[in-house]
């Protein structure tokens, strides 16, 4: 796919958000400057009193300080227009590049899904597997998925695992899910309809429904958490 061109009245806006300077990614959560948290504080401020455009720009100027929270919140507002996937994929692939999780994880779902960006599975895996060094719970069960797919060659039954329970120990809801089912079917691990209850349970807790179904199908009706 085509990364999308914008319209001429808003070609210099884009052309901004994406000459951003580059940056090394810090570990954990990322420091940036004083200067540039104002303004994401800022931006924050005028998008909860619905002045998008405005909010829109703010981030782009917080961005452009080395906020990667900030990177990944107006590429998020990008993405919401088909025109402007192209460009919102190049402020999470900065994002993530500054060392933010979630800007992993958007990124990663970007190239896993053709959004904006030409569709590859690799750059899919790479920046989901960043996303989850990073603390990007949902992007270390999306790898586990790319894994179990056979999406990541070289991967192994127990790395998806061990990646499903850094995110259900996360509180991701699907990952649990995904954990009931391998411990169901003994996918990589023993049978155990235990450890599958437990795992449907947790998925149940987090507002997983089909956790709640699968758990009374196998523990029976009047099972509860």
């Amino acid at each position: 796919m085509k990364a999308s061109m914008c319209g001429i009245a808003a070609l210099a806006f884009c052309l901004a958000a994406l000459s951003l300077p580059a940056a090394g990614a810090p570990a954990g959560e990322p420091k940036v400057s004083s200067q540039a948290r104002e303004m994401r504080l800022r931006a924050e401020e005028l998008s909860r009193g619905g002045y998008r455009m405005d909010a829109a720009e703010a981030y782009r100027q917080a961005c452009g300080l080395g906020d990667p929270v900030s990177c990944t919140e107006l590429g998020n507002m990008l993405s919401r227009l088909r025109r402007y996937r192209g460009y919102a994929s190049g402020l999470f692939e900065k994002g993530c590049d500054l060392g933010w999780g979630p800007a992993c994880l958007e990124l990663g779902l970007a190239y896993e899904n053709g959004y904006g960006v030409a569709r590859s599975l690799r750059r899919a895996a790479d920046a989901y597997r960043k996303g989850c060094e990073k603390g990007s719970r949902y992007a270390c069960n999306n790898l586990a998925v790319m894994m179990d797919e056979a999406e990541v060659p070289g991967s192994t039954d127990r790395e998806a695992l061990s990646l499903y329970r850094r995110a259900c120990d996360g509180e991701v809801g699907e990952a649990c899910h995904n954990l009931g089912v391998k411990y169901l079917d003994g996918e990589g691990v023993e049978k155990s309809k235990r450890e599958a209850i437990r795992y449907f349970g947790e998925a149940c807790r987090l507002g997983v429904d089909e956790g709640c179904s699968k758990m009374k199908e196998i523990a029976g009706p009047a099972t509860s958490i």
